[in-house]
Order: C-alpha cells, then structure tokens, then sequence
C-alpha cells in the first residue's frame, strides 16, 4: 500500500507518515537529548552574564562581547571541522560525542570556600573527611564556572593577594 494513500479505516495520510517502530522513535528520542545538552554549552555564558555583570560591573558592549564569544567559538569549531573534513573522516556518532565530551570538560563547577582555619588533613583524604573537618568553620563560599587547560598554572600559597576590585 502507497504510504500517501489514505489507510483502509479512511485515516488520513500524515498520521500513516510519522508512523515509525520503537527503535526509530527511541533513537530519535536520544538524539534530541543529546542535541539539547549538547546546546547547553551554547547558552552557558547567556546564562552567567547577569551574575558576571553586576559582580565585573560589565558594560552593555563587554557582556555582548562575552556572549558572542562564546557564539564566535561554536562557529570557529564548525569551520574548524569542516575545513580539516572531519566528519568524513570520523564517525559522525563518535565525532559529537567527542565534541559533546571536549565541551563538558571544559566547562566545570568550582567551589571555593573560605574558612577560619587551616585544616590538617591527613594526604589523600577522602571529600566527606574534608566537608567533615570543615563543618562549623566556612566564612563564605563562591560557585564559579572554570575552564579546563592542559597545563594549568600552578598557583602557591603566597600568590594568592586579595584585591578591592573585580578583575
């Protein structure tokens, strides 16, 4: 039977299209999860900008810039990718996954936390030892979003000197 011809119980012709099995829709329904949190890097500087304005005291034209840079990025990537022909090169499959693992990593959750003591832990204690010894002791604590780099600075404890304004 034609699939544009109505069925024999006189349904129409678009419900009998969007038919499909259950791998098909649950591979589809994968897919769009992976699209969307692959997209969630797209909009992570959109989402930090109101917080990152009032504590930089960001202009209009600096928090524009710190959008569309990360926009700048995605298209840099795109081309990047299409010049060097990845994509043929590389299973499709593997090559977003990639991309999506590449994206997360750099886009990581650090909390940093000031205490009112210095605490003496013992090498390689585990986290709940450490949120356990620091009980009773934070004065404040901030959640920033870091960038992953493969050869971090090493940052000693001298270099650390507190400053009254915003980067």
């Amino acid at each position: 039977m034609d699939p544009t011809e109505p069925n024999a119980e006189g349904g129409d012709r678009v419900a009998r299209r969007i038919e499909g099995t259950a791998v098909q829709w649950r591979a589809l329904g994968f897919l769009s999860l992976a699209e969307l949190l692959g997209m969630t890097l797209w909009f992570s500087a959109t989402a930090v900008v109101p917080t990152l304005e009032e504590e930089w005291r960001l202009s209009s034209a600096s928090t524009a810039w710190l959008t569309m840079s990360v926009q700048i990025g995605f298209v840099a990537g795109t081309f990047l990718s299409a010049f060097l022909n990845l994509p043929d090169i590389v299973n499709s499959r593997r090559l977003f996954a990639a991309s999506a693992a590449l994206g997360a990593g750099s886009n990581a959750v650090f909390t940093l936390y000031a205490l009112d003591t210095e605490l003496d832990l013992a090498a390689g204690a585990t986290k709940s030892r450490l949120l356990d010894a620091m009980e009773g002791h934070v004065l404040a604590q901030v959640e920033t979003v870091g960038k992953y780099q493969t050869k971090p600075t090493t940052i000693h404890k001298g270099d650390l000197t507190p400053t009254a304004t915003p980067p």
